[in-house]
């Protein structure tokens, strides 16, 4: 459990200290910081939009930021994404180097290979990195346009951003509750 978020916006992380993030550049940043120390700006930060609280970098946070908020990647990251699954769907699962060499030799998925070397340097470390990478960029990028859908009782992520149950803890929030007693169309 690297960090859990209270409703304040505020993170936890595993030693229990909190992290606040700027909107603006999402650099990690002290609670009581006025002054965001990546970019200088302090009208996000007091008087503003209260900083936004980001789950821990994870192969979870990876996971739902690179498949639900996929358009906001750039091109080059589309590429080496596309890249990166068809070497993934040649060797069945495998997305290292040695296996996207492999993939070239594949009848059918060497069309989703590419040969640009912006996309090959992006893609050359696997899928895991890859998406890590990418969610940093984004998350740095565009942290106002990602909601990390958050359970209200374990604070930890769900599996998307419309889900209304949590994967970790089954707590269900689909509607709300009917009082003791209550009958009828509520």
């Amino acid at each position: 459990m690297p960090t859990r978020l209270k409703r304040s916006g505020k993170c936890l992380s595993e030693s229990g200290k909190s992290m606040v993030f700027c909107n603006s550049c999402g650099a990690e940043m002290q609670p009581t910081m006025r002054t965001c120390p990546g970019c200088g700006i302090t009208d996000s930060l007091i008087g503003g939009l209260r900083s936004i609280a980001v789950p821990e970098l994870s192969g979870e946070v990876a996971y739902y930021v690179v498949s639900y908020y996929w358009y906001l990647m750039n091109d080059t990251e589309r590429k080496a994404q596309r890249h990166l699954r068809g070497a993934m769907k040649a060797t069945l699962g495998s997305s290292d180097d040695a296996a996207q060499r492999e993939a070239k030799n594949h009848r059918v998925y060497f069309r989703m290979l590419s040969d640009d070397p912006d996309v090959l340097l992006l893609a050359k470390d696997g899928y895991g990195e890859f998406s890590l990478r990418t969610t940093a960029r984004i998350l740095r990028d565009s942290a106002d346009k990602v909601f990390f859908n958050l359970c209200p009782r374990c604070s930890k992520l769900t599996r998307t951003p419309r889900a209304r149950q949590c994967w970790h803890c089954g707590h269900d929030w689909h509607a709300p509750q009917r009082p003791a007693g209550a009958s009828g169309d509520y």
